[in-house]
């Protein structure tokens, strides 16, 4: 890459700021989760079993904002996970400890956790934590008599998380869904105001996804209730809202006028309807009833036709619009050599072995850290964003090192530090965000601090292992992220493309045997438009996003960019159609 696109790199994505969102109950979770073990074993003098405490209780960094039907089963496994990379970790410290079956066992660990978390769609922060445990059990000085209480403590603390993360439900069981509806309001509120703009392209894509993920959300319950309901009206708003402004820059983009609209389509009336947007999602933000929305007459024969092709589709089991896309989970069965997520394990696996071995050989102590390190970097799905990654941990554990100088700084005995450790917990899930670097701000101490706990080692090693630990990781990282190539993303972009055109043939049929008249049209009729546009819909979506993925991967001159940006146009033409036989003139 050229020195103008690292600069434009670290200008535009590495070190940019998200505006946090819904992170102050999952910032609590996860301090309580921790915190609470961490202080009944000191209380009890169970000083030992403090590093495996944690390792349970990062069980609540999981799955933040997904709807609880999600969670439950998510976070189990993650328990599950967790301990089982405790027993395997203190398994290999108590019988061997050679320094070739640590790093075998820990790769390893690195392999299966990325091929699962991407098999099942974990998301952040997939691997990392799984690899923290194994790595640092398997280098600690035990014997076999301390592998059944270090694998029940990471086990009961990761119970405790489970319960502590799920208690929301008593409490506001629809809250999840509430904050992915409240996002999509909010997405579309930009999308409108990006009409006829620059970034409009780049707004609507983000809409789209959110709509996606809202209905996805409602789909969970898998129930029909009064609070989903009024949610799925939400959402057919905010969709029939992007569907006039996709009709608002069709027009403009004939006429290329940003005038032309006029009527309900002027700049005033879009700024009112972009503000109501934002006054539905802070509504929803907020406790109390769900706000009430006025369905208009295209937002209602929406819902009724999604209704209508239920019935007509599956008359005798619950309606196909609250069923999610994919529950948590079903994906598991994509598992195969074919897999296209195959690679990346593979990239996690050789370079955390090598990492590891690069610490080993340096004479560097806590290998652990540049195999977190290699891992951490490599949450991505291309090379590019691996980069970006890269950038942000290595400014992140540069400002958490100076963090930890000072909470090192006057030796702090394992009350406080159990403290600091509570503190910085809560403050790392508060800014992961906002920004990954932000957040290793606060995590770095905590893996500094949780080293003074558990091992003699003066403070100044401690710092000196963790910048050339976190230095091997990254570099290694990279490296091994650019050497082995995912070229099958090349692939999976070409069958989304496929699956885009069916769409396309499917929708552009529907749309030329409607009745030009909505008047003259049946419900069946609404149905099949309905049903077609989402399904072009959610095909570019899926497109858009494998172009991304395969786009972001080293030496990827050979994509068929003109031909992708061909599809989405004549899609977003094709919906505009649809949508102009269901919009109502009156606004």
């Amino acid at each position: 890459m050229t020195s103008h696109s690292l600069r434009r790199l670290a200008q535009h994505r590495a070190l940019r700021l998200r505006p946090p969102d819904a992170t102050v109950i999952p910032a609590m979770h996860a301090g309580i989760s921790m915190g609470v073990p961490l202080v009944v074993l000191l209380l009890t003098g169970h000083r030992d079993l403090l590093s495996f405490a944690a390792f349970g209780g990062f069980t609540s960094l999981y799955g933040r904002n997904a709807p609880y039907a999600v969670k439950a089963p998510m976070l189990a496994a993650v328990g599950i996970f967790m301990s089982l990379s405790t027993l395997v970790g203190t398994l290999t410290a108590a019988y061997t400890g050679h320094v070739l079956v640590v790093i075998a066992v820990v790769a390893a660990v690195a392999g299966l956790a990325r091929l699962l978390s991407d098999a099942t769609r974990t998301g952040g922060p997939a691997g990392i934590f799984p690899v923290f445990a194994v790595s640092v059990c398997a280098e600690l000085p035990i014997g076999p008599e301390a592998v059944v209480p270090a694998t029940l403590t990471t086990a009961a603390v990761a119970g405790w998380a489970w319960l502590v993360c799920m208690s929301g439900w008593v409490i506001r069981h629809h809250g999840p869904e509430r904050v992915a509806v409240a996002r999509a309001l909010e997405a579309v509120a930009d999308r409108v105001g990006a009409i006829g703009a620059d970034g409009e392209l780049s707004a609507r894509h983000r809409a789209g996804m959110a709509l996606r993920a809202a209905w996805t959300s409602i789909g969970s319950s898998g129930r029909t209730s009064r609070w989903s309901a009024r949610l799925e009206a939400l959402c057919a708003h905010a969709e029939e809202v992007t569907f006039r402004a996709r009709l608002a820059s069709h027009r403009i983009a004939e006429s290329g006028r940003s005038d032309s609209t006029g009527g309900s389509d002027s700049d005033a009336s879009w700024a009112v309807t972009a503000s109501e947007l934002r006054r539905l999602a802070r509504g929803l933000r907020r406790f109390g009833e769900i706000p009430d929305v006025t369905l208009g007459r295209g937002e209602q024969a929406e819902l009724d036709g999604r209704d209508a092709a239920d019935a007509l589709a599956r008359p005798s089991g619950p309606p196909l619009l609250r069923q999610p896309l994919e529950r948590w989970g079903t994906s598991i069965t994509s598992l195969r050599p074919s897999a296209p997520f195959v690679p990346q394990a593979i990239r996690s696996l050789v370079a955390v072995a090598l990492a590891v071995s690069i610490a080993h050989l340096l004479g560097l102590g806590h290998a652990s850290w540049a195999a977190v390190s290699a891992v951490a970097v490599q949450q991505s799905v291309s090379w590019y964003a691996t980069v970006d990654r890269s950038i942000q941990r290595a400014l992140g554990t540069g400002a958490g090192l100076l963090v930890g100088v000072l909470a090192l700084a006057y030796s702090p005995g394992a009350g406080l530090t159990v403290a600091l450790v509570i503190v910085l917990q809560v403050g790392a899930e508060l800014m992961v965000g906002l920004n990954y670097a932000l957040c290793l701000m606060f995590a770095t101490p905590i893996a500094l601090l949780l080293a003074h706990l558990g091992h003699a080692s003066s403070d100044t090693t401690l710092l000196v292992d963790r910048v050339l630990d976190t230095f091997i990781g990254i570099v290694v990282g990279i490296g091994s992220a650019f050497a082995i190539r995912n070229r099958r993303l090349e692939g999976v972009l070409r069958s989304a493309m496929d699956d885009c055109r069916a769409a396309l043939d499917a929708a552009r049929g529907v749309a030329d045997s409607s009745p030009a008249d909505p008047a003259d049209a049946t419900g069946q009729d609404a149905a099949a438009r309905l049903t077609e546009a989402r399904r072009l819909s959610a095909s570019m979506f899926v497109m858009h996003e494998a172009y991304d993925a395969a786009a972001g991967e080293p030496w990827s001159t050979r994509l068929p960019a003109d031909e992708a940006a061909d599809l989405e146009r004549e899609g977003h033409q094709l919906l505009a159609r649809i949508t102009a036989r269901r919009v109502d003139p009156s606004g």
